[in-house]
């Protein structure tokens, strides 16, 4: 299942300035809430580890679960939900210039780009999941154009972590 992330999904809304109204498009909440009624996206012991300000939050009362933090910060300060699943070779043979890094050593394998970057960029981590990705990107282009894009700093909620990026451990448990 994919989701786009907050960055790319901001490119075709708008956020109030009290950052607490979002205008968008019909079409793209009607997308979101569909992936939200068929949602495998979180995987809530992956984002307590990946993230320790989280887990710690967790420990320490101030959220009640991983799931909790996603939905109400992570998601808009660009935190994954889990490591996703690429399937390699058709990674590679859909993005040359994944294939074209890889071969010349800047990343080490399609699953290190798409984690860390792929998912960003609205690529697809296999043939089941590039329809879907497709629609997104279709939807949210179109309306990129006739909305000003929010950065997730803009529009991202208080919450109990100021860093998007993993914990080093889970970091090095993501490569190859």
């Amino acid at each position: 299942m994919y989701f786009p992330p907050y960055a790319r999904l901001s490119q075709c809304m708008q956020v109030a300035a009290d950052g607490q109204t979002v205008t968008m498009p019909m079409e793209v909440l009607k997308l979101l809430v569909r992936n939200a009624a068929a949602n495998g996206l979180m995987d809530q012991a992956w984002y307590a580890g990946a993230y320790r300000d989280v887990a710690e939050a967790i420990r320490g009362g101030r959220i009640l679960d991983a799931l909790s933090h996603f939905s109400e910060a992570g998601y808009f300060e660009g935190r994954r939900p889990r490591i996703f699943k690429v399937n390699e070779p058709w990674y590679t043979r859909r993005y040359t210039d994944v294939a074209a890094s890889i071969s010349s050593g800047k990343i080490a394998s399609a699953h290190t780009h798409y984690n860390a970057n792929g998912y960003y960029e609205g690529r697809a981590p296999g043939p089941e999941a590039l329809e879907e990705v497709d629609t997104w990107n279709r939807v949210i282009d179109k309306h990129a154009a006739v909305s000003s894009p929010v950065t997730p700093s803009a529009a991202a909620p208080s919450s109990a972590a100021a860093s998007a990026a993993p914990s080093s451990a889970a970091a090095s448990s993501e490569s190859g």
